[in-house]
């Protein structure tokens, strides 16, 4: 008889593949009569990429190929059949390392030495959709759009590609699923949609990318699965405030210089990222005044969307 997880996994395989996962993201949606009326919010497509250079990591910072590499040849197959992607990841480093949690963490560097299984199977899954197409404007509705969509998409803007991500990873961990800690433990792993409003510095206009708590020591994990990196953003001062979001506390800490070695570029070929996007993310610019709170299409929109799935599957 099939287990708790087992049972968790084959349900979200299922309601995902069905559409009922809804995500906002930056980036142009359908808005035809065939999608709900909460698809045609306010979006934004991404900015014209086409005269922008390669990026350069700063100083200091990691630049790897190996992972997207792998992501890569894992697409063809997923395409096909989403639900093989704990075997895609099963793969990561074969030969290499004795676990892919061992490989992603030795790849990443000393930074990312605490990393847990929860966060190594999102990072993977964030190259996967960095792999799976490239930026662009899409006809599919981030709100409505199934897994298989998403993986089959010819282009994703920057909600496609965080609910592509979210919903890969939840396939290995239902549990990470929001709200913010609500009738769980402390220490369990949670994803969650961070909106960036208009004004950012990231230079990005309306942006979306996540944040997980509890998958690194004294530290979230932030991930960028359309420009492809990763960053660790380590707790400063008395850590985390109670009552306060996960996203808000992050936020906060990135207030504060992060480290150039905290941050991971693991797809350098990927077009449109700048080099003004990868200074700012840890430069200390960022803070909570630039997250877009909204129950509908804000960070909060994407916690009541997921808890709604998944509340009852943790």
């Amino acid at each position: 008889m099939p287990g708790p997880v087992q049972n968790r996994r084959a349900f979200l395989a299922a309601t995902a593949g069905a559409g009922c996962c809804a995500l906002l993201g930056c980036g142009g949606g359908s808005n035809s009569a065939a999608n709900s009326a909460a698809n045609s919010a306010p979006l934004t497509t991404p900015n014209d990429t086409s005269q922008v250079p390669t990026a350069q990591p700063p100083a200091g910072a990691t630049e790897v190929t190996q992972l997207s590499a792998l992501a890569q040849a894992a697409v063809p197959s997923l395409q096909s059949r989403p639900e093989t992607f704990l075997s895609a990841y099963a793969q990561v480093g074969s030969g290499e390392a004795a676990t892919p949690l061992a490989y992603i963490s030795a790849l990443f560097g000393t930074p990312f030495a605490t990393l847990t299984d929860p966060g190594a199977v999102a990072i993977f899954a964030s190259a996967v959709a960095c792999a799976s197409a490239p930026i662009g404007a899409t006809p599919l509705a981030p709100m409505s759009a199934t897994l298989g969509q998403l993986l089959t998409s010819q282009a994703l803007a920057c909600g496609h590609a965080c609910k592509l991500t979210t919903l890969l990873s939840l396939l290995g961990y239902p549990g990470m699923a929001p709200p913010d800690l609500t009738g769980a433990a402390a220490s369990q792993p949670t994803i969650h949609f961070v909106v960036w409003h208009t004004d950012v510095p990231l230079n990005t206009g309306v942006h979306s990318q996540l944040m997980i708590s509890n998958v690194l020591e004294n530290a979230y994990l932030l991930l960028d699965p359309l420009y492809a990196y990763a960053v660790r953003i380590p707790f400063v001062g008395a850590g985390p405030q109670p009552g306060l979001e996960v996203i808000v506390n992050a936020a906060t800490m990135m207030q504060t210089p992060i480290p150039p070695e905290n941050l991971v570029f693991f797809d350098p070929s990927r077009n449109g990222t700048t080099s003004l996007m990868l200074s700012t993310i840890i430069s200390g610019a960022m803070g909570p005044q630039y997250i877009q709170h909204d129950a509908i299409w804000g960070s909060e929109g994407w916690d009541t969307v997921m808890s709604q799935s998944f509340l009852t599957w943790q």
